[in-house]
């Protein structure tokens, strides 16, 4: 083995510790051992300044008004799990980005934009 191939394995590996090692912690308090998601606390999810809270309201609307309330085809249709979708709407999990805009683009798409919140304009 060259020195070459020495010094790129071990800068590897030097970097693959670096990540492993990361214990970044959650900015979500800790209850029974659990996270949990302060909704009122956290950054807007998209560029209308949608909160977690709201996003949890969209998000069980379109449940209740195009899946007949069922967790499990809610998720199906947002390439999620039925456990994500409860935990969402318990607070254990925050809602993020990517699933609030398919959330949307599946009432889009169903012409269902009508059962949303009406946004209040800044």
């Amino acid at each position: 083995m060259t020195d070459d191939q020495q010094s790129t394995k071990t800068a590897r590996t030097e970097r693959d510790e670096e990540l492993s090692s990361d214990n970044r912690s959650s900015m979500s308090p800790i209850e029974n051992g659990t996270a949990s998601v302060m909704r009122d606390e956290t950054e807007p999810l998209d560029d209308q300044g949608t909160s977690q809270e709201e996003a949890a309201e969209i998000l069980q609307i379109l449940r209740d008004a195009l899946f007949d309330g069922s967790d499990e085809a809610f998720a199906l249709a947002l390439g999620r799990t039925p456990q994500e979708v409860k935990a969402w709407f318990s607070g254990n999990e925050p809602v993020d980005a990517d699933v609030l805009l398919k959330a949307r683009g599946i009432a889009m798409e169903r012409g269902a934009e009508s059962v949303l919140p009406d946004r209040q304009e800044a």
